[in-house]
């Protein structure tokens, strides 16, 4: 019986750690210069569109994810944690993989996600980032340079993701 206890334990810890495949991404797709990762991206619930370079001169920390994906569910506290930290000097995206918007939108309500929101399921944009597998975090600077990614989550990087855009905004 403690066998089968730690076997389970162990792969759910598994899939919390490694992310859900994002399996019609391309596994040789390698992220673009950092001028070409920028993207414009439908917002929810509205027919405004948003680029990265829009917020060119300020940290931009995104998350690419879905609500199929038990670990992009399980991070969205610590994402929105960042962002109720951060909020005045970063700007916190997420970017939605999923096919049934409807769904997004209804978790996104649920959960009183209140950072910007990004439409991504269909286009190029997680191929270019070399997305492969999700959630998927990018932290990147004021230049618009990645300074770091982050495939899987654990809690253990929220801390990290907090020394990180703390440096880039001092």
């Amino acid at each position: 019986m403690k066998v089968i206890k730690f076997l389970l334990i162990f792969c759910v810890s598994v899939v919390f750690i490694s992310g859900c495949e994002v399996s019609d991404m391309p596994k040789e797709a390698e992220p673009l210069s950092v001028s070409e990762n920028n993207f414009n991206l439908k917002e929810f619930g509205s027919t405004k569109y948003t680029k990265l370079s829009d917020f060119a001169g300020k940290p931009v920390f995104i998350d690419f994810w879905a609500t199929w994906c038990a670990p992009c569910r399980y991070a969205t506290p610590y994402v929105k944690k960042v962002h109720m930290e951060f909020k005045d000097n970063v700007e916190v995206i997420g970017i939605t993989l999923d096919n049934n918007i409807s769904v997004a939108q209804s978790y996104i309500s649920k959960n009183s996600v209140g950072y910007l929101q990004l439409e991504g399921a269909g286009t190029d944009v997680p191929m270019r980032y070399g997305v492969r597998g999700i959630p998927a975090f990018f932290i990147i600077d004021a230049q618009g340079e990645i300074v770091k990614k982050y495939v899987g989550f654990s809690p253990k990087y929220y801390d990290e993701w907090v020394e990180v855009l703390a440096s880039l905004i001092e």
